[in-house]
């Protein structure tokens, strides 16, 4: 244990349930600084894809167009360690979504998404070094 330091980096998850549904968020923070290069990048990269699946995202379209929104993290060269979306309500559901290269599924190639449904959009980029970051 030791305590937080200017210049770390914090990660949180917060979930939260009312009546069996159950929500997300997920953060990054520098504590005290500016986020360093490397952690500058990520949280940019997230920031791209975070909002380019919340865009696709839609009611009418596939997962495989979502899945093409990912595209920026496998280009820069950043992996991801948690699915980058998913559906979520009283337990995780279908279609969890990866990225290209990642050990994650693809998508079903025949998913669409539908009015009302509840997902969970978290671009968690990792780089080569094992930094990362959490936005959702």
């Amino acid at each position: 244990r030791r305590k937080l330091e200017v210049g770390d980096v914090l990660i949180m998850e917060i979930s939260a349930a009312y009546y069996g549904y159950a929500g997300q968020s997920l953060r990054t923070f520098t504590i005290g600084a500016d986020p360093t290069p490397p952690y500058q990048a990520l949280l940019e990269a997230a920031v791209e894809v975070y909002e380019g699946v919340g865009k696709t995202m839609k009611a009418g379209n596939s997962a495989q167009a979502v899945f093409e929104a990912t595209d920026p993290l496998p280009e820069r060269g950043f992996q991801i360690y948690d699915s980058l979306a998913h559906g979520f309500g009283t337990d995780l559901l279908q279609p969890s979504i990866g990225i290209r290269g990642s050990n994650y599924l693809a998508p079903p190639a025949d998913f669409k998404y539908r009015e009302n449904m509840v997902m969970v959009i978290q671009p968690n980029p990792m780089d080569s070094e094992g930094r990362g970051v959490q936005m959702g």
